[in-house]
Order: C-alpha cells, then sequence, then structure tokens
C-alpha cells in the first residue's frame, strides 16, 4: 500500500507543471512549483496552470491515482501547492525521480554544442537568505558553477561561457568589489584542475587591462595552468559585448590597413564574417542557448554578436540556488524549440 508521501512523490515526478522547487530559510523547506517572480517568502503559496486533460492523463501514469480532478470540459485550472507537500527527508528521492523523468524525455541529438550563462543574482541572494557578507553568496556562485560545468560535462556539451564580471560591474562601490575580487582569485586557483578533470580547456575575454593587477595575474595563471582539450570552458572576465565588437572591428581595420596598397579603399573588405574572425573567442562557436538566472530578462550586452541567433532562458532563480533540475528542464525546452536562425 503506497503512503500518500510516496504517491505525493510519483504525481510530482511526472506533472511537469508542478516544477519542483525548495527554498530554505532557517533549515525549514518549502516545496511548490516555480515562481513567475522570485519570492520575497520561501513560504508564499505558489500555483502553475494546467489542462484538467492533461492533469488526469499524468496522474494516471503514477499507476494509483489521487483524487480525480473534476469532470467537465477541457479548461484551465488553477493549483495552489500547500507549504509542505512531501516530507523533507524524501525530498532528494523525489528530485532524483524527476530528474530520470527529465533525462528519460530528453533528446539528446538535439542538445546545444555550446551554452553560454549569466551568472545572476549573488547580491539579491545574499540578501533574501540573510548572509553576514557577498562574500558567501559568492562563494555559493562559484561553486555552483562548478557543478554547472561539471552538468554540461556528463552530458558531452562541447562548449561553455561563463559571465562573471561585467564592464559595468566594475562600476560598483569598492566594499563590493573587493570581496568579489577576493572570491574569484581564489576559485581560479582551483580552477584549471577542475577544467582539465572535465576535458575542459580553459580560456579568459575581456578587458583585463581594466581589473585589478592581482585579479588579472590569477586568470591569467590559470589559463596557462590549462591544459589542451577539444571543449571550451571560456570565462567572461571584465567583459562586454559592445567592447568585444569594438576591438574585433579596430584590429581588423588595422590589420587590413597594414596590407593595403597606400590610398586603397578597404572599405568592402570589412565583413561580418571579417569582423567575427577577430572576436575574443573566434575559434568557438556561437552559443546556441543562452540562460540568464536571477529573473532578469535581457542579455546586458553579453556575447551580442555571437548571440544573434541564439536561444534565450531566463531563469527566476537566483545563481547560487540554481538546481540541476532547472538546468535540465532549459535543456528539454530547448530540444523543443525549432530554430529557424531567420529564414
Amino acid at each position: 500500500m503506497r503512503t500518500s508521501a510516496t504517491l505525493e512523490i510519483c504525481r510530482l515526478a511526472w506533472l511537469d507543471p508542478f516544477r519542483l522547487t525548495v527554498a530554505h530559510t532557517g533549515g525549514d523547506t518549502a516545496l511548490g512549483s516555480a515562481p513567475d517572480t522570485q519570492p520575497s517568502s520561501p513560504y508564499t503559496p505558489r500555483s502553475s496552470t494546467m489542462t484538467t486533460a492533461r492533469a488526469r492523463k499524468d496522474f494516471a501514469n503514477c499507476g494509483s491515482r489521487p483524487a480525480p480532478l473534476p469532470a467537465g470540459p477541457l479548461q484551465s485550472v488553477r493549483m495552489r501547492a500547500p507549504r509542505q507537500l512531501i516530507p523533507t527527508p524524501l525530498l532528494k528521492p523525489a528530485y532524483r525521480l524527476y530528474e530520470a523523468r527529465l533525462l528519460q524525455k530528453l533528446d539528446r541529438s538535439k542538445f546545444p554544442h555550446h551554452i553560454a550563462v549569466i551568472l545572476d543574482g549573488h547580491r539579491r541572494y545574499a540578501r533574501s537568505e540573510g548572509l553576514a557578507d557577498y562574500r558567501q553568496s559568492y562563494r555559493a556562485g562559484m561553486a555552483k558553477f562548478e557543478e554547472f560545468f561539471g552538468w554540461t560535462s556528463e552530458l558531452g556539451i562541447e562548449a561553455i561561457t561563463g559571465w562573471l564580471l561585467s564592464t559595468e560591474n566594475l562600476k560598483r562601490p569598492t566594499e563590493e568589489l573587493e570581496p568579489l575580487y577576493e572570491v574569484f582569485i581564489e576559485f581560479f586557483g582551483r580552477l584549471p584542475k577542475q577544467a582539465n578533470a572535465l576535458g575542459y580547456q580553459l580560456r579568459f575575454i575581456g578587458s583585463m587591462d581594466l581589473l585589478p593587477p592581482e585579479l588579472s595575474a590569477a586568470a591569467k595563471q590559470a589559463q596557462e595552468q590549462s591544459v589542451d582539450h577539444p571543449r571550451w570552458l571560456t570565462i567572461a572576465l571584465g567583459y562586454g559585448g559592445r567592447q568585444e565588437i569594438a576591438d574585433a572591428t579596430g584590429e581588423l581595420v588595422r590589420s587590413l590597413t597594414e596590407d593595403a596598397a597606400p590610398g586603397e579603399d578597404i572599405s568592402a573588405q570589412i565583413t561580418p564574417e571579417a569582423i567575427a574572425e577577430h572576436l575574443y573567442a573566434s575559434d568557438v562557436p556561437d552559443p546556441d542557448l543562452v540562460i540568464r538566472t536571477s529573473g532578469e530578462s535581457r542579455l546586458s550586452g553579453f556575447l551580442l554578436w555571437q548571440a544573434a541567433y541564439s536561444e534565450y532562458s531566463f531563469v527566476d532563480v537566483y545563481w547560487p540556488a540554481f538546481r540541476r533540475v532547472d538546468f535540465l528542464r532549459e535543456l528539454r525546452n530547448y530540444t523543443l524549440r525549432e530554430r529557424r536562425f531567420g529564414q
């Protein structure tokens, strides 16, 4: 005889609209559907919408159905998740079951070759979790990034680009930037070993001359310790998309001018293809999928040239709280899209 908790695991694993989401505060756990916006409290009730026909079908897949949904014509039903759907000890098994279900449904032939990710939401995560300072959230974010390229390595993703620091971020107050630089230097110290173990070659892109000397030195040392691999892990540090395009165009013009005869018109040689050859990481394919966390729905200058025909996923959760199940959902959504590249 199945317990109600086991039935709930089965229901949640098959019902994707519930979108298992956990928020931790003070040791308590609330489980519900994915929020449209980052909740102000982990106990805020959340809801998801699904059709009664879909609900009946998915409940049937669990074998032992819970109470039947009301009969009637096809219509949208608003379902509200209670504060605690399943006991805390059963959360991990529930997530493993749900992840297995997602993996089973993924079409691996349609996986992206290159995933770019904007690691957003560290400061808001620190405030929402009541952390003592930003160092803790930045360390949690870097640990999550290590998990992330572990997930991508398992799935055979060929290239990863992570945006850690923008040129605009450099305008923040010193008291916010110093803890971030400190955490980055720690992270870069262990990054080459992990990247090498997972089969990724490490590279940094961005305006390194704008960074503090100790940070740019740590990035340079990490890149030098990286071993040649067929897959790429690119770190965008002090990076701005507009600046990259300006740098690539300037480099192209200088190259053409050096090779041109006096008075020769070089404008016809300034083409999109020629500019692309001078981008920071020109040997890496354009990203297929761009993921941004924290609920912000904009690129903010990230890979402006390369992401012209990328698919975008904007996820509500803050980066340090981004989970493997969130990643698998975005992969699933990507594989279901029809990419036409403007045609």
